[in-house]
């Protein structure tokens, strides 16, 4: 689902900035800049859900939301069952939740919705 208040960018990977999306227009409600990669910029506008041409439908000018970078610190415990692992957002918490069958806290990133071979 398209957010207006994240960071966007275009479909095609240009750079995008938000400059209004709350405009008085039954259609195109996002004002945006937008930056060719020769550093060109444009003024173009949205409708609600980030379509350029909504009658359309999807397009590589359409805003979409920047995929958010997701950090998280794994305890990994060896016990009868094998190696298993819990995943917690600082590594303070990770820290305070280790027990004596932790034999290693790693630092994982990734994007919501990612899903390696």
């Amino acid at each position: 689902m398209f957010d207006p208040t994240k960071p966007v960018q275009a479909r095609n990977g240009r750079k995008a900035e938000i400059l209004k999306h709350d405009i008085n227009n039954d259609v195109y409600k996002i004002a945006a800049v937008v930056t060719d990669r020769d550093g060109t910029q444009e003024l173009e506008s949205y409708d609600i859900n980030g379509y350029y041409n909504p009658e359309r439908g999807e397009s590589i000018s359409d805003l979409i939301n920047i995929p958010e970078k997701i950090v998280r610190y794994v305890n990994m415990n060896k016990n009868e069952r094998g190696i298993v692992g819990a995943a917690y957002e600082t590594k303070r918490r990770a820290d305070n939740n280790s027990t004596s069958y932790r034999i290693a806290c790693i630092r994982i990133e990734f994007e919501d919705g990612q899903f390696d071979d």
